[in-house]
């Protein structure tokens, strides 16, 4: 028995010497309080929080390593958080304690997503039962070595968090720790790459997102350590129970479990199970995790102005619920009847009286259009009689008289000062002098036509046109249109062109 236990205390002295950092990130329910794996996830539950760790590794052997670990963190604005832990590492003759304090910060990228920055720096104390090491009384390191010195320790990380998906890196040790020195206080140097902590977890949802489950995977890079690697994954059932596995290389199969109250009270233990492999010992490993979240009073997560949302919190998996609005009660439903019919009654009145205005409107321009129609034939009347005796002597002396209704002229352009130019008329009347021809031209244009008068030269006359285009077709179809008024109905055309 005694070679037993002596032989486990050197197995421990030494596995400390070699390990030579404090191992709160390497608790198998790491998933519980992330903060003690990347100090960035400082404050990420939005609300303050209080986690309790234990664990006891290769359990039955006297001086077995167990770690405890009580840690608080909360957000301290949108984008801040704080976080403070306190940790004590037992392996052997070596008591090992250590105080940190963290920072946090997150800059969005968009909605649900973040990246997020952490520190961590504080002391850390070793004491060491020198009267357990008398069998190493001739070793001068130990001999020479305090039973208690302090020293500086410190973390940092960065985490991306991408709504469902989530991918950490962690410095564990930015300084490299001493165990066993001559001096109270030692400072070591910086070495914040010597050992690094890659981690990535998702979270899908099924089962209408009453159902969740979230794999994790690690990854630990250490100098003068074997790299190793480690898998886990967690069922979340109804976001009250959970249950799981994990391996870690070189160490083990273990399965772990717990339960949440209201999201606030959680509590989860693991067990890992014996394993006689190269590295491990055949003894089984247990933890226990205990948390709980500060519940606002009231159900809005907003810190003044400013909304504090939590990005990722392993106790609360429940999607934002969209609260649904009450439907009406039969009161509110009959006044709606109402009210709705009552719109429809006001609606048809409305449109009955636009009806009836719109007729009134109609019966008035149409009375107003036959009285401006009525003054136009008069007007159209006196023109013609004013100046029927002129255009009648004239038509009849005509050179060529044709049908009146086929009435198309075609004379060769003179040389007079406002003789006519090349192209097609629709002519309104012949005038033998050039002051009836323009009074009769500006009688159609004061009843809305757009007349002009010329003379032509090989007639001696002056005629009076309404319309003049070079195509013949275009101008047959005016001629036809202004025929449909009562002074020009005799309307004809008239073509003049160059001299052959």
């Amino acid at each position: 028995m005694f070679k037993l236990k002596f032989s486990a205390t050197c197995l421990f002295v030494f596995t400390v010497w070699l390990a030579r950092a404090q191992d709160i990130s390497n608790f198998t329910q790491f998933f519980f309080n992330p903060y003690l794996l990347n100090p960035s996830f400082a404050g990420i539950e939005g609300k303050p929080a209080v986690f309790l760790a234990y664990r006891n590794q290769w359990s039955g052997i006297e001086g077995s390593p167990t770690i405890a670990n009580l840690s608080f963190h909360k957000p301290v604005k949108q984008n801040m958080g704080f976080g403070m832990s306190a940790t004590n590492d037992q392996r052997g003759v070596l008591s090992n304690t250590g105080l940190l304090f963290s920072y946090a910060y997150s800059v969005p990228i968009e909605e649900g997503m973040f990246v997020r920055f952490g520190l961590s720096v504080g002391g850390s104390w070793n004491t060491i039962d020198l009267q357990k090491l008398q069998a190493f009384s001739s070793d001068p390191a130990l001999m020479n070595a305090l039973n208690q010195n302090a020293s500086i320790i410190g973390n940092a990380g960065i985490s991306a968090h991408l709504k469902s998906f989530h991918f950490s890196i962690a410095m564990p040790n930015l300084f490299s720790p001493s165990y066993v020195s001559p001096d109270a206080f030692t400072l070591t140097e910086l070495q914040p790459f010597k050992a690094l902590i890659f981690q990535a977890s998702n979270r899908f949802y099924f089962g209408q997102d009453k159902y969740v489950f979230e794999p994790y995977a690690i990854y630990r890079l250490n100098s003068g350590l074997p790299s190793q690697y480690e898998f886990a994954g967690v069922f979340h059932l109804n976001h009250m129970i959970w249950a799981g596995g994990s391996y870690k290389q070189e160490f083990g199969i273990s399965a772990f479990g717990g339960i949440r109250i209201n999201n606030s009270l959680a509590a989860g233990g693991s067990y890992t199970l014996k394993n006689t492999g190269d590295n491990s010992l055949n003894f089984p490993s247990f933890e226990v995790h205990l948390s709980y979240h500060v519940v606002p009073k009231t159900n809005s997560r907003v810190r003044g102005k400013q909304p504090v949302l939590p990005v990722y919190s392993f106790l609360d998996t429940e999607k934002p619920k969209v609260k649904k609005p009450a439907g009406p009660t039969p009161a509110q439903l009959a006044a709606e009847k109402k009210r709705q019919e009552e719109l429809a009654k006001k609606k048809a009145e409305e449109q009955r009286l636009a009806e009836a205005a719109k007729a009134e409107e109609e019966r008035k321009a149409a009375e107003a259009l036959a009285i401006k129609h009525a003054e136009e034939e008069r007007a159209a009347a006196v023109l013609l009689d004013e100046h029927k005796a002129d255009v009648v002597e004239h038509v009849n002396d005509s050179i060529h008289p044709v049908d009146p209704n086929e009435r198309h002229e075609t004379v060769e352009r003179g040389d007079h000062a406002q003789e006519l130019h090349v192209n097609n008329y629709v002519i309104a009347g012949v005038f033998g002098s050039p002051a009836n021809a323009k009074k009769f031209a500006q009688g159609l244009i004061d009843l809305g036509f757009d007349a002009e008068f010329g003379h032509l030269t090989v007639k001696n006359l002056w005629y009076v046109h309404v319309f003049q285009h070079a195509d013949i077709n275009v101008t047959r179809s005016a001629r036809d249109e202004f025929r449909k008024f009562k002074i020009l109905q005799n309307a004809w055309l008239l073509t003049v062109q160059d001299l052959q």
